[in-house]
Order: C-alpha cells, then sequence, then structure tokens
C-alpha cells in the first residue's frame, strides 16, 4: 500500500468520523449505546476537531515525495491510532460501549499497523534516496 493510499483512506476516515463528532455528538454516542451529557458532547466536539486536523494534514501531504515529511506524518498518525486503540479497548472490555464499539477498536488496531508500517517504509525509502546522494 503506498503513502498515498494510506494518508488518502487517512482523509476519509478522519473526516467521516471528525464531522460527525463535531456536528451531531450524541448521535454518535446513541450508536454506541453511550448517552452524553453537556460535557461529554463537547469532549467529543474536541475530539471531532483534532480528527479533522488529522485529516486535512493527511489531505495536504498525500502527495509528497519527501520521506521526512512523510515518516513525521506517519509516525504521528501511528501514535493517534495506537492511542485510540488502547483506549477504545480499554473502554470495551469495562464494558462502556454496546458491541458496536469493538467496530473502533478494530479500526483503531488496523490503522495502527498501516500507518507504523508507512513509517517504516519512508524511513527504508529515505535511507535509499540518502545512499543515492551519497554516491553522486
Amino acid at each position: 500500500m503506498t503513502y498515498r493510499t494510506v494518508a488518502t483512506l487517512g482523509v476519509i476516515v478522519a473526516v467521516v468520523y471528525g464531522l460527525a463528532a463535531l456536528i451531531v455528538p450524541s448521535a454518535i454516542g446513541s450508536v454506541f449505546g453511550i448517552t452524553f451529557d453537556t460535557i461529554a458532547e463537547y469532549e467529543t466536539r474536541l475530539l471531532g476537531g483534532a480528527y479533522v486536523g488529522y485529516g486535512i494534514v493527511n489531505f495536504l501531504t498525500k502527495d509528497t515525495t519527501d520521506p521526512v515529511t512523510r515518516r513525521a506524518v506517519a509516525a504521528a498518525n501511528a501514535f493517534a491510532w495506537a492511542v485510540s486503540f488502547v483506549v477504545s479497548t480499554f473502554g470495551q472490555v469495562r464494558g462502556l460501549s454496546n458491541s458496536i464499539g469493538w467496530t473502533t477498536v478494530l479500526l483503531a488496531l488496523v490503522f495502527t499497523i498501516v500507518w507504523a508500517w508507512t513509517y517504516v517504509a519512508a524511513g527504508e525509502r529515505g535511507s535509499e534516496a540518502r545512499r543515492a546522494r551519497a554516491l553522486m
């Protein structure tokens, strides 16, 4: 999977989740069997803004060929998705959400792995480019 493909998928997921959290946080909660109070709606909107921000970064860098930029974006995404995986898994184990919540756990796991792979791949390409320049 190319960096561009991973970044594009990241844009789609981040924008869909982010806009939904910004616009209809209580509806999102109800899908997962969670009732939100005012504070939870506020926090969900903050999270939605962060997701949209990730989507914007992924969109603006999807066509970059700079391995340093690719690694930085991949590292940030891998870290964010890994934290999401840990937190959502903990929430599911504690019974804080209905069974639909496991889809979030799975999505976070998949994106953690894909972004981590992208991080490693960008580093390998960067090393190859540095070696090629050194030979010139």
